[in-house]
C-alpha cells in the first residue's frame, strides 16, 4: 500500500507557511462563473466546483485515495489546472504532478511526472499557452519508503502541452505561489530572499515571466515582520490581493488576514478583521473576493464592515481551500 509522504522539520518556518498559503491566481476579465475549491475529506481531497450562491456542486476528481489540489481556471474559463497525487499516490516516485482537464472533469491530461519532486500552485498565462507553478523537490530516508521536504522551491513554467520547461526562480530561497498578471507581463509570488530582522516572512515579489527565463531581477513589494503570501491579480491588473499577518502585535504571530494593494506594492489596505482568512481571489468582474475560512465565502472587494458581510458559499465538514473563480469571456 502506498505511503504518505512524512514532513520533517528541515525548513520548517517555510513548510508550515507552504500548507497554510494556497495557490495564487489571477483573475481573468469577464462574467462570474462558477467557483472551484479543494474539498479535503477523510481520506483524501477532491477538486469541486459549484455556482457562486452554492449551488449545483460537483466533483470534478473522483480520484479515490489520492490527494487532488490547487485548481486554477484558464482565462476562457474552459480548462482546469491542478494537482494530483500521482497514479500511484504519494509512494511512487512522482509525488505530485500538475494535470489539466476540462471544466466538466473530463479529459484529464498529465503535464509533468518529475521523480523526487512535487508540483503545486499553478496559474494560466492569460493566452493560456503556458501555465506556472511551483516545484519543490523531495528526498527518500535511510528505509526508501517516506519522500521529506528538502529545502529546494523554484517557480518553473511549461507550456500548455506539457512541453517548454524553464525554471524562473533561481535565488537560493526560491519562490512558490506564482500568480500570473492579466496583462501576462509580469509574475507576483512569494519568496524568502531578501529577509532581514526586520522582515522576518516570506514576502511578496513580482518578475519577468517571458518564456526564455526572467530578464530582469524580481522586485519586492512588501516588507514587513510577517508573512505576505498568497498575491492574486485584479481584473484590471491594478491591484493584487494577498494574505498577511502584518498588523499582529508578534512577528511569529501568521495569523492571516486579507488585505490589497496597488500593483506597485503601494496603499496596502486590510479587508478583515477577524483572522484566519486565506486564499483570496477575485471575481472576474472584480467586485467580490472569494477566500476560505470555515468553508468558503465570498464578499465585496471592499473593507470589511457591518454593511459587508462575508456570504457562506460551501460550509466546510472537513477544509474547504484555495478557491478560485472561472472567468465567462
Amino acid at each position: 500500500m502506498a505511503k504518505r509522504m512524512t514532513p520533517v522539520l528541515l525548513a520548517g518556518a517555510l513548510l508550515l507557511l507552504l500548507a497554510a498559503a494556497g495557490p495564487a491566481q489571477a483573475a481573468f476579465p469577464g462574467t462570474n462563473g462558477r467557483i472551484a475549491y479543494e474539498s479535503a475529506g477523510r481520506s483524501d481531497a477532491e477538486i469541486r466546483s459549484t455556482n457562486p450562491d452554492g449551488t449545483g456542486g460537483i466533483n470534478l476528481t473522483r480520484n479515490s485515495g489520492i490527494d487532488d489540489r490547487h485548481a486554477a481556471w484558464s482565462s476562457d474559463g474552459e480548462k482546469v489546472a491542478y494537482v494530483s497525487g500521482g497514479d500511484e499516490g504519494f509512494g511512487s516516485d512522482s509525488l505530485s504532478d500538475l494535470y489539466v482537464m476540462n471544466a466538466d472533469g473530463s479529459g484529464k491530461t498529465r503535464l509533468t511526472e518529475s521523480a523526487g519532486f512535487s508540483e503545486s500552485e499553478p496559474t494560466w498565462s492569460p493566452d493560456g499557452t503556458r501555465i506556472a507553478f511551483t516545484r519543490v523537490e523531495y528526498h527518500r530516508d535511510d528505509m526508501g519508503d517516506y519522500f521529506y521536504y528538502y529545502e529546494t522551491y523554484d517557480v518553473y513554467a511549461i507550456n500548455a502541452d506539457g512541453t517548454g520547461e524553464v525554471r524562473l526562480t533561481d535565488d537560493a530561497k526560491g519562490g512558490y505561489g506564482p500568480a500570473w498578471s492579466p496583462d501576462g507581463t509580469r509574475l507576483a509570488f512569494a519568496s524568502s530572499r531578501g529577509t532581514t530582522p526586520r522582515t522576518t516572512g516570506p514576502e511578496i515579489y513580482v518578475m519577468d515571466p517571458s518564456p526564455e527565463g526572467p530578464s530582469n531581477e524580481p522586485v519586492r513589494l512588501t516588507a514587513t515582520r510577517s508573512a505576505n503570501t498568497s498575491p492574486n491579480w485584479s481584473p484590471d491588473g491594478t491591484k493584487i490581493v494577498f494574505e498577511s499577518g502584518r498588523d499582529r502585535p508578534r512577528s511569529h504571530d501568521f495569523t492571516p488576514e486579507i488585505y490589497t494593494m496597488k500593483a506597485d506594492g503601494t496603499e496596502p489596505t486590510r479587508l478583515t478583521r477577524k483572522g484566519w482568512y486565506r486564499d483570496p481571489v477575485w471575481s472576474p468582474d472584480g467586485k467580490r473576493l472569494a477566500f476560505a475560512r470555515d468553508g468558503i465565502y465570498t464578499m465585496k472587494a471592499a473593507p470589511l464592515d457591518d454593511r459587508n458581510r462575508a456570504r457562506l458559499v460551501v460550509p466546510s465538514e472537513y477544509g474547504y481551500e484555495n478557491p478560485d473563480w472561472q472567468a465567462i469571456p
